[in-house]
């Protein structure tokens, strides 16, 4: 699983991000309200304090992916769409038939979540000391391979900050996936608001 997590964990699977949006947004432009068109668009309106966007750090996310974001015809992206990510889902379907897997099962973050501390002086956000989550989790093994995965409310911890768990099949065992995560959420009833987020007035969904 280490080469598995060292491909997962290579900058160069990011530099879709870019790209995809370019090609996704402009299929919204009939949206109302508008949409942005491109990607670079949508990385400003995140970090444009009137969109009242409240996730500092996935602005920082995103405006690093676009600044390095490659073409989809790179030979360097090529080579890891062509060859890394198929050798990444060889790995893992010999690992669910080698020990004969209906699912993996892990949890979805290595560290439970850390509080975002108050905007300070210069704008900048960080997590409590030693509550920062790194980019090693098993969900980048599913997001890099396709294979079906589905994320659910496991616990609390003593901070009454959410912990969930994560269920990954083989490929086309979607309808699978869904049972177990069903199956475990009504056996659990594990989903709760945290203390943090308690509902605001514009929480509301119109259909």
């Amino acid at each position: 699983m280490s080469q598995l997590r060292r491909l997962a964990n290579s900058r160069r699977l990011t530099h879709r991000v870019d790209c995809m949006l370019s090609r996704l947004l402009p299929r919204t432009s009939h949206a109302s309200p508008p949409m942005t068109s491109t990607g670079q668009e949508f990385v400003a309106k995140a970090n444009d304090p009137a969109s009242y966007y409240l996730s500092p750090g996935k602005a920082v996310g995103l405006k690093y992916q676009a600044s390095v974001a490659m073409s989809l015809n790179d030979p360097e992206y090529l080579a890891v769409r062509d060859a890394a990510l198929p050798m990444m889902r060889a790995e893992v379907d010999a690992i669910f038939s080698k020990y004969c897997l209906d699912a993996i099962v892990y949890p979805t973050m290595p560290k439970p979540a850390g509080l975002i501390d108050p905007m300070g002086a210069k704008g900048a956000s960080a997590r409590s000391a030693g509550k920062q989550v790194d980019g090693t989790h098993g969900t980048i093994i599913a997001s890099e391979t396709g294979l079906p995965e589905a994320v659910v409310a496991a616990a609390m911890t003593r901070e009454q900050l959410p912990v969930s768990i994560s269920f990954m099949g083989r490929r086309w065992a979607d309808g699978d996936i869904l049972g177990y995560a069903f199956d475990f959420e009504q056996a659990t009833k594990a989903i709760r608001l945290p203390r943090y987020t308690p509902a605001l007035p514009t929480d509301k969904i119109n259909y």
